[in-house]
């Protein structure tokens, strides 16, 4: 399975694209950059995500089944 960004993880579960950055962002996943743009956190990378080969930007990815899993148990466990 090929990872997936922000914005194509967010349209599987229903969320805007800053919703998922936000979660990702609690979870310990991601940081904002000095210039304002979110990068992978060692824990991000020690569950495989990766950081795209965009033309521009690059953004972190990850495996849609392990990411959406995390964020079911995040939400049950602190959002609920």
């Amino acid at each position: 399975m090929s990872k997936m960004s922000a914005r194509y993880i967010g349209k599987k579960v229903c969320m805007k694209t800053t919703e998922v950055y936000d979660m990702w962002n609690d979870m310990g996943l991601v940081v904002k950059d000095k210039f304002g743009d979110w990068i992978l956190t060692e824990s991000g990378k020690k569950i495989g995500g990766k950081m795209s080969n965009g033309n521009h930007l690059s953004v972190p990815i990850f495996e849609l089944k392990t990411i959406e899993e995390m964020m079911i148990d995040f939400y049950n466990k602190n959002i609920k």
